[in-house]
């Protein structure tokens, strides 16, 4: 039987997020040319990895969610979701669970549109 050891499961969850990142960062050298032209790939990365672990702390885990949450930190700058009191209140409702704070976000900058530009 093949067993697992916990630092195996470490080393491959490290990869898995790294990929993860890698990705993003590409998004959003892809989606935002001019503000990421500035940033080394290192700095690019660093930023992409602390808008993840922000994403977790609000309690937003999937995948698609989190690259949501970071493309928004991309547009609206780091920190936009304690900077924005819209954006707080969202991501502080304790009734919502993190899939439902992504689509509430997306849900007021679809009626806010205006405002937000």
């Amino acid at each position: 039987m093949l067993v697992i050891r916990p630092e195996q499961m470490e080393a491959f969850a490290a990869y898995k997020r790294r990929q993860f990142e890698t990705r993003i960062a590409a998004q959003l050298r892809e989606d935002y040319p001019e503000e990421t032209a500035a940033s080394s790939d290192e700095e690019l990365m660093a930023f992409v990895a602390k808008q993840i672990d922000r994403a977790r702390n609000h309690g937003i885990v999937r995948t698609e969610d989190v690259a949501i949450f970071v493309d928004r930190a991309a547009w609206y700058g780091d920190g936009w979701d304690e900077r924005l009191d819209w954006a707080r209140k969202i991501l502080t409702d304790h009734e919502l669970d993190g899939a439902a704070r992504i689509e509430d976000i997306r849900q007021y900058e679809a009626t806010h549109l205006e405002e937000l530009e």
